[in-house]
């Protein structure tokens, strides 16, 4: 199952957890991802027959040429749950592929590749969940004592302190906002998920003394509960190249079972570029900082990388890059939280 040539571009490895679709049977081979290299580019493909396939391209004068390719056994999915992906090439002659910890693919003869693997069990299990309960309590907590903190402080002369219903309002200017873009770029008009970034920054990134939706939740003491996966904080079980996770949810399904306060989720680990770590509030903050807020000629790395590196395994099957699907899966989530609130808002005012 494998074709390799003698030459091969960088060394590295990446890891991805993504559900495979059950209904209906692809027709045509799936991108899941598409990474650039230094020099060339890195495809992996899930195809119908249930392999995956991954193809390492040089690229020269503006031409690819694949240069190493392996494909998997076939992974035969019986449910929607998670899997994990890892690919690691360390030369023209080593690539393996790894699902769920197990290798089903590998250009060393030595490996012992199954027939098939069966992948895709639901994850069910409360005893396998995390368990954040005690930061979800407190952080409910510290953003009323931030709110409260902040409330406390002497008025400035040149500001009006705005009420209840001014921040709400801004809340409810936002959740149509988002609305609007996210239905642009879903009709294609993808040169808005910059102006989605800047409102997803507005709403759960930066503010004084907290973003918007925190803020709206200070005000009426309320939780701000998504979903994610079982170890939001885990890493890779190697230093990969790049790595990256989009594991939020507004309701549990079958990824994303653990419930989690947005602002725990923040704080965890959105992905790794060699041995720098970083959380989905920093990348949040820097695309809104940089691409979403103004025109710099020095891009940050965290944007490069999702800029770099595509998929059409969501989004309709159309091949986006990463930023705009990591964008319109939090706004999406941030929107109904936003949404939920405002009607909690609307239910305790008097009559």
């Amino acid at each position: 199952m494998s074709n390799l040539s003698p030459e091969a571009i960088s060394n590295g490895s990446i890891f991805l957890v993504v559900s495979f679709p059950i209904m209906p049977p692809l027709v045509d081979s799936v991108l899941l991802q598409e990474v650039q290299l230094d020099g060339g580019a890195l495809r992996l493909l899930y195809e119908p027959a249930g392999h995956l396939h991954v193809i390492l391209l040089r690229n020269l004068d503006g031409k690819e040429t694949s240069i190493a390719e392996l494909k998997s056994c076939p992974l035969v999915v019986v449910g929607a749950g998670p899997c994990i992906i890892g690919i690691r090439w360390l030369s023209s002659q080593n690539m393996i592929i790894n699902v769920n910890g197990q290798i089903v693919g590998s250009t060393n003869k030595e490996d012992a590749i199954p027939d098939s693997m069966v992948v895709g069990q639901v994850m069910s299990s409360k005893e396998n969940r995390g368990d954040f309960s005690k930061e979800n309590v407190l952080a409910t907590t510290n953003r009323r004592h931030r709110y409260d903190s902040f409330q406390s402080i002497r008025e400035r002369r040149d500001r009006i302190k705005a009420g209840q219903g001014y921040i709400f309002d801004a809340l409810k200017a936002e959740i149509l906002q988002m609305q609007d873009l996210l239905k642009l770029i879903a009709e294609g008009r993808t040169h808005n998920s910059l102006g989605l970034a800047a409102r997803v920054r507005l709403l759960i990134g930066l503010g004084k003394p907290l973003p918007l939706l925190q803020l709206c939740a200070a005000e009426l003491d309320e939780p701000l509960i998504v979903y994610t996966n079982n170890n939001p904080r885990g890493r890779p079980p190697i230093r990969p190249t790049k790595s990256f996770s989009i594991n939020i949810s507004s309701q549990a399904d079958h990824m994303f079972q653990t419930p989690i306060d947005i602002d725990v989720w923040l704080g965890c680990t959105a992905g790794q570029i060699g041995d720098h770590v970083f959380t989905h509030k920093d990348l949040i903050n820097k695309i809104g900082n940089t691409v979403a807020a103004h025109v710099d000629p020095d891009l940050h790395p965290y944007v490069v990388m999702l800029r770099e590196s595509k998929s059409q395994f969501s989004e309709a099957g159309v091949k986006h890059d990463m930023l705009i699907l990591y964008m319109c899966t939090v706004a999406r989530v941030v929107g109904q939280l936003s949404v939920d609130l405002h009607e909690r808002y609307c239910q305790s005012k008097p009559a």
